[in-house]
């Protein structure tokens, strides 16, 4: 019986073993190596990036935490809030992250994270400070490239700030700690139940200058509210009596050492009194700022009343202690001043008397006629009578 195959299966040949395995040659494994090389040189270092830079960004969300902290303290004691340092900065946490806070940099008034391996080229120094209730937040990107999206995405157009920028946060954090300084130091003289006037931060000039009165620890607002109160309290005689060294410029002597000796009345009970040209400073700590202020204004007006005195020669006589002019040397001739010596000998004080010798005659003075005599003339205007 015989079986006819289809044409195509007809001409399948059959299996014939070659002479060699087929697989790849050493040249294509080498090329295939150095394709992955290449791309595990470029991926593998992004994927080490990406992963550090989450830390920088659980850093970032710390730090966040870190703010709402310190805007809270703001709120509840702005005078000691610069001082307190949030409790969601940890040092461990921060070091599992790479980072550690900048030294001297680590309160709510300037608050600064930097990295714990000074070469780290991807890990930025980057932070925040608060002034007046604002947050800034400022940051520095580090050598390498994919840094400064990070820096960016958390300080904005303050990453990388320039040397203006740096230099007017310094003084922002100047200005905040002298407020803050001189806010705690009133809020310390007026829990103290002081009755006075008292300077506290004043912001529209940036100066510790604003004149607060204040009766028993009690903010009244005025001279005048503070007159009433102390009226209310202790009736019109020690109202009268306040008012009365008030106009009479009083300021209370020292002792020996140079401490303040306070005044008192009977009809204001135990109440002390500081005062310094006429106002009741509270306590002797302020009437000492008083009086250290005020030198320079008292040295000045005593200057000016030897000068229209017509003080001749070197002014002080003798060093006098205290801030400038107080310890400045002068010379004063006919109601003016100069400040050199030199400038003082060419005035009509300052130059040396001539010496004119004796008087020829006795009766070179006795007129006019006698002092043009030839024998009198010469001595007569040497002298100074013609």
């Amino acid at each position: 019986m015989s079986i006819n195959l289809p044409r195509k299966i007809q001409h399948i040949k059959p299996y014939q073993e070659d002479n060699y395995s087929e697989g790849f040659t050493i040249i294509e494994v080498a090329a295939v190596l150095a394709v992955l090389s290449s791309l595990s040189a470029i991926a593998v270092p992004n994927i080490i990036d990406t992963v550090e830079l989450s830390k920088v960004d659980e850093t970032k969300a710390i730090m966040n935490m870190g703010a709402a902290e310190c805007l809270q303290q703001y709120r509840l004691d702005e005078s000691n809030f610069s001082t307190f340092t949030p409790a969601s900065i940890s040092s461990d946490k921060l070091a599992t992250l790479g980072y550690k806070t900048k030294s001297g940099s680590n309160t709510c008034a300037d608050l600064m994270l930097e990295p714990t391996n000074s070469q780290d080229k991807l890990r930025y120094q980057f932070g925040f400070s608060i002034v007046d209730g604002k947050i800034t937040k400022k940051a520095f990107p580090a050598e390498k490239s994919r840094s400064l999206g990070s820096c960016k995405g958390w300080a904005g157009n303050n990453c990388g700030a320039s040397a203006e920028q740096l230099a007017r946060w310094e003084e922002e954090k100047k200005l905040a700690e002298k407020k803050r300084v001189c806010e705690a130091t009133f809020v310390e003289w007026m829990n103290a139940k002081n009755t006075g006037s008292f300077e506290r931060w004043d912001d529209s000039t940036n100066t510790c200058t604003k004149t607060t009165w204040v009766f028993e620890g009690r903010i009244t607002g005025s001279k005048e509210a503070n007159d009433r109160a102390l009226a209310q309290k202790y009736g019109e005689k020690c109202s009268d009596w306040v008012t009365e060294q008030r106009g009479l410029n009083t300021t209370n002597s020292s002792d020996s050492s140079g401490n303040v000796v306070p005044m008192s009345n009977e009809f204001c009970g135990n109440t002390q009194y500081f005062f310094c040209l006429g106002e009741n400073k509270g306590s002797s700590e302020a009437w000492d700022s008083c009086i250290e202020k005020n030198k320079s204004a008292k040295c000045i007006s005593d200057r000016a009343k030897a000068r229209t005195s017509n003080h001749s020669g070197k002014y002080p006589t003798s060093p006098i202690p205290g801030p400038d002019p107080c310890g400045v040397t002068v010379w004063m001739c006919n109601g003016t001043m100069v400040f050199t010596e030199e400038d003082y000998k060419a005035t009509t004080c300052g130059q040396k008397p001539k010496d004119c010798g004796f008087r020829p005659h006795w009766y070179c003075i006795n007129s006019e006629e006698h002092m043009r005599r030839p024998e009198c003339i010469e001595w007569c205007t040497c002298s100074g009578y013609l």
